[in-house]
């Protein structure tokens, strides 16, 4: 047996190292591809020419066909507001010349009715159109003059708005589009609220940051992420705050309504979710911005930053970029799969970066595929260097 054993060994065949060289070379390759597999790809700076080009972009919308909303600023043409269509063409539906240079959008949102509300003007409530805009005057019961800084419509056609009057955020209620607002709600200075969502039947949901009080440094207070429910039944009476809650201190950047009824506001530090029972499930993770298709949100940091956060039913996912943030984020869109998030990048020029969701799923499959490829190529590799190794030990 050891004579055997001894012959055996002494052979050596310029084939067996070539297979193991290329075995060698195989296992390189498939540990390199399944590291890249770890990272998005795609990410990249959207260099298409837009209406918006060389303008800071203050608020954005994508509509479903494309087209863009955008209301934009710079320092030597002022505040405008315009409509790119998807063929490219766009209009100024607000142009400094006719508003002044210091007229400029307070909010810019997209309705579950596929419409384009704004406000632009005290005591005014607008809706976009590619060609137009269609302004609203409201007045109160006590002819008081407001900003808007947030609308939302139920299905019945009933409007809840977020206002700044008499030094505060409160909430007023809209019946119809011609009827007067109801009076203002219960409210406190200290709350800072930043988003209205209709929940369920008569309650809403307001959203936004509660400022502590007493603090040493009056000029940066703590603020802390804060969640009310309304009731308010579409009439003229007033709405009702009847529970809040107040959470990590955060500040909450964005807000959006999944496509079961959730709603999750994103913050600095955390991100809450709001369920269609009114239950709050606070989870950490921090971001600037964040954007959602309904079904996931992604989570985005500052500039430079090489992860990105995932929420889904599945859970908190995290991803590597191929590439570091190329911006610093500050308001965002979704078309088509694709995200767009506009900022400046480290020279303080304005650029849009674009990112592609569809990559999360690639990544999994691909990342299995190349797993499965690799035992499966493996194996006959070994089977058949094993089934050599026998031929040649029966010769002896």
């Amino acid at each position: 047996m050891v004579e055997k054993l001894r012959n055996f060994l002494r052979q050596e065949s310029e084939h067996q190292w070539l297979s193991l060289f290329i075995f060698f070379l195989f296992v390189l390759g498939g540990a390199f591809a399944i590291s890249a597999t770890e990272h998005y790809s795609g990410g990249s700076i959207d260099t298409s020419e837009h209406s918006h080009d060389d303008l800071q972009v203050l608020d954005i919308v994508y509509t479903e066909n494309r087209d863009l909303i955008s209301s934009t600023y710079k320092a030597d043409f002022g505040y405008a507001l315009m409509w790119e269509k998807s063929d490219g063409e766009s209009e100024f539906l607000l142009h400094p010349a006719n508003t002044g240079a210091n007229t400029h959008v307070t909010f810019l949102k997209q309705l579950d009715n596929d419409s384009i509300v704004f406000s632009y003007r005290d005591n005014t409530l607008s809706f976009a159109f590619p060609n137009s805009v269609e302004d609203h005057y409201l007045s109160t019961p006590e002819d008081s003059e407001f900003v808007i800084n947030d609308a939302q419509v139920n299905a019945n056609g009933e409007t809840l708005l977020l206002v700044y009057e008499d030094g505060m955020k409160t909430l007023r209620g809209l019946p119809s589009i011609d009827s007067d607002l109801t009076s203002a709600m219960s409210s406190s200075t200290q709350d800072d609220w930043i988003s209205i969502e209709h929940l369920h039947g008569d309650v809403w949901a307001v959203l936004g940051m509660h400022i502590a009080s007493g603090v040493s440094n009056p000029n940066s207070p703590l603020t802390y992420m804060t969640v009310g429910f309304v009731e308010w039944d579409g009439t003229s009476s007033t709405p009702v705050m009847f529970s809040k809650q107040t959470f990590e201190p955060s500040q909450i950047h964005s807000v959006h309504v999944l496509d079961n009824g959730s709603i999750v506001a994103s913050g600095t530090t955390h991100f809450l979710l709001v369920d269609d029972s009114a239950q709050i499930h606070s989870f950490e993770l921090s971001s600037s911005i964040s954007i959602s298709d309904g079904s996931s949100v992604w989570f985005f940091n500052d500039l430079d930053s090489k992860q990105v956060g995932i929420f889904s039913d599945d859970g908190i996912l995290h991803r590597q970029l191929s590439m570091k943030l190329p911006l610093q984020p500050s308001v965002s869109g979704f078309v088509d799969n694709m995200i767009y998030i506009h900022g400046q990048d480290m020279f303080g020029q304005d650029i849009v970066y674009q990112f592609d969701t569809t990559l999360d799923g690639s990544i999994q499959s691909g990342r299995g595929f190349l797993n499965a490829s690799f035992i499966f190529v493996s194996t006959i590799i070994f089977g058949v260097m094993i089934w050599n190794i026998s031929l040649v030990w029966k010769k002896y």
